[in-house]
């Protein structure tokens, strides 16, 4: 693809990839920015997005959480799996170009830190973009990660974990009613990975094909994700257990009282092709 065709997918339903070119991007990141900025001075409940609840946090605490910039615009997060590689969800970088994709390691901030040329894109052979299944993509960079207190690769977990597991989460994207440009300093708070059947439950309304790819988080009144934070981990006992997929409505605004768990990512069902991928590539 030439650079002007790349798409670029923003504010991703579970159901439907909306597709941007990447001048659109450009404005719709700043459009976003506007808006909840002027939504924030009206109504402050209504402008809350991204770690929303969460605090301020050291790279160090989450060493294996890297950035993802497309010609220089923050996107969404991964998490470094071994020297040259890192693992995220497939649907918010569906169809770019690596040539213009820099993976951050070791950044508070997102931007600045060890920047890497992305030099491939792996997607699952059976990522659904409708269905948003299989929702894995393996980025790997040019040359190597250098190990450090900020610089660490994540476990990957031999099963999916007990329902009710507490995980810690972490990310870049929006934080509060506040105007300004993504990436924001890397918030972290805590939320729980429900059961299928608990998920089900909640997110009836949304008619999910629920299965072990698939999952939720929640911690109402206290932390949430949101736009911005595609890709974001979800760690429990130093094993990535999922990944940040995105909130089911956007018309209930992001916020501690988001009435709704999130969708996950989890990782358990695919270790084995990502070790497939990062030792035969």
């Amino acid at each position: 693809l030439k650079r002007s065709e790349i798409c670029v997918s923003v504010r991703v339903r579970v159901s439907v990839i909306k597709a941007y070119t990447m001048n659109t991007l450009l404005i719709l990141v700043l459009t976003a920015i506007v808006v909840h900025g002027i939504e924030g001075s009206q109504d402050k409940k209504d402008a809350s997005l991204g770690v929303y609840g969460g605090k301020t946090v050291s790279i160090k605490k989450f060493p294996y959480l890297v950035s993802y910039l497309y010609d220089g615009i923050y996107i969404g997060s991964g998490n470094i799996v071994s020297k040259s590689w890192s693992l995220t969800t497939a649907h918010f970088i569906y169809g770019f170009n690596p040539k213009y994709l820099t993976v951050v390691a070791g950044s508070d901030d997102g931007a600045t830190g060890s920047q890497f040329q992305a030099v491939k894109i792996v997607f699952h052979p059976s990522f659904d973009s409708k269905e948003l299944d299989y929702n894995y993509a393996c980025v790997k960079v040019k040359g190597h990660f250098r190990w450090s207190a900020k610089v660490k690769p994540i476990r990957l977990p031999k099963s999916n974990p007990q329902p009710d597991t507490v995980t810690k989460v972490a990310s870049w994207g929006y934080i509060d009613d506040k105007s300004g440009r993504m990436p924001f300093p890397l918030h972290g708070g805590e939320m729980t990975l429900l059961s299928q059947d608990e998920c089900s439950n909640r997110l009836s309304t949304f008619n999910y094909s629920w299965n072990e790819r698939l999952g939720c988080a929640f911690n109402q009144g206290k932390t949430t994700l949101c736009f911005g934070d595609f890709g974001a981990p979800f760690v429990a006992d130093s094993l990535l257990y999922g990944m940040f997929i995105d909130v089911p409505d956007y018309d209930q605004s992001c916020s501690s009282a988001y009435p709704y768990p999130v969708l996950v990512s989890s990782v358990a069902p695919v270790v084995s092709w990502i070790r497939s991928v990062v030792s035969h590539n």
